[in-house]
């Protein structure tokens, strides 16, 4: 064989991996089937009588609630999203296609905060799952409960509409 067909070979098997590995790693359904999600704003008001300020996008429905902030880039500083269930329940999460870090902050019905799990890794697929029963879930960039710092027993206040 020649230099020139052994070359374009080994590009075309080059472009084939190539192609494999970005199909795996961001399936064609993520760009097409993105959900959309109200926005919103919540306070946390911390034991010190500090107030913490977030504008939120809100997961209630179940699509949204499955999709999260799964393959967004970045986040806006004191942004975050809220996952909210119809009733308190057990709740488990995962990293899985999320590619920024997050710190979890769970929270029951009366939206106190119950307990916070900081620094999620990105593409970690092992469980995060409070051993308590969960209503809400604020994601926010991993360090912001630390640079805020919130704590357990603060609380949520956010407009439920009940």
């Amino acid at each position: 064989m020649n230099k020139g067909l052994i070359s374009a070979a080994a590009f075309f098997v080059f472009a084939l991996l190539l192609c494999a590995v970005l199909y795996v790693s961001f399936p064609a359904s993520h760009s097409q089937d993105l959900v959309s999600f109200e926005q919103g704003a919540l306070s946390i008001h911390k034991a010190d009588g500090l107030v913490v300020d977030f504008d939120i996008e809100i997961a209630s429905r179940p699509e949204q609630l499955s999709q999260g902030l799964m393959y967004r880039q970045n986040m806006p500083t004191d942004s975050g999203m809220l996952f909210l269930y119809p009733y308190e329940s057990r709740v488990a999460f995962w990293m899985k296609n999320t590619l920024i870090p997050l710190d979890m902050i769970f929270a029951g019905r009366d939206g106190v905060i119950r307990s916070i799990h900081r620094g999620a890794k990105p593409m970690d697929e092992s469980r995060i799952a409070p051993s308590h029963l969960v209503f809400m879930v604020l994601e926010v960039n991993a360090g912001v409960v630390d640079a805020h710092g919130i704590q357990a027993g603060d609380k949520i206040i956010y407009d439920m509409g009940d």
